[in-house]
């Protein structure tokens, strides 16, 4: 595939790439605390289980591809729990955790972003905009990616209602085999996307497209 999703993956070194976007109540920002644009075009996915001591990341692996991730339950289970931390709640925190997310693009100015926690919301934004992007790659093909909404839904937790991350798709956009990636153009330059059709409901329906789960 040649597209820009190619060109950001997560890997175990640099597991963050560009500024890291926030979610604290309802309200999206950059680690500063600043406003981002509100739509932003999506260049891949993240899944990673990470390893944590003394509030900071100490190991890493991320998932390429496909491939499946170690059961954190597994890794663990190799820990004495009389080594963990405490948590926010006071109880012992176990050390590997799942995380979820997305590399971003801004399209005003090409700022790569990257979105990720281990929150369950942010489980819940994933699993939703990942399901939409490989059911639409299986109708229109690989090279095509959304672009999205920073948005929000409420959720229901033990604390009452909160607000979780949602990505909303705005519409979505292909790349040509022939085109350039458009984190490679300059910040002047146009990137070199094309605008793709929503799927009918006879193509939805199709019984030759592929089993997804």
């Amino acid at each position: 595939m040649n597209t820009a999703l190619m060109n950001i993956v997560p890997d175990e070194k640099r597991l963050i790439k560009g500024e890291r976007l926030k979610f604290v109540d309802g309200r999206w920002s950059d680690s500063n605390g600043n406003p981002v644009p509100e739509k932003m075009l999506v260049l891949n996915r993240i899944r990673a289980v990470q390893c944590w001591r003394e509030q900071k990341i100490v190991d890493c692996i991320a998932q390429k591809d496909k491939e499946p991730l170690p059961d954190v339950e597994e890794l663990n289970a190799k820990i004495p729990e009389s080594e963990w931390e405490l948590g926010l709640d006071g109880k012992p925190r176990a050390p590997w955790q799942n995380v979820w997310g997305f590399y971003l693009c801004s399209p005003q100015d090409a700022s790569v972003y990257t979105f990720i926690n281990g929150t369950i919301g942010s489980r819940i934004a994933y699993d939703k905009l990942n399901d939409r992007v490989e059911m639409m790659r299986a109708l229109r093909g690989a090279n095509v990616a959304p672009v999205v909404k920073l948005d929000s839904r409420p959720m229901k937790t033990q604390f009452g209602t909160r607000l979780r991350p949602e990505l909303t798709i705005a519409n979505w956009v292909g790349f040509g085999e022939d085109t350039t990636p458009a984190l490679e153009h300059k910040a002047t330059d146009a990137p070199a996307l094309k605008e793709v059709p929503e799927p009918s409901a006879s193509e939805v329906l199709n019984d030759e497209i592929p089993w997804l789960g």
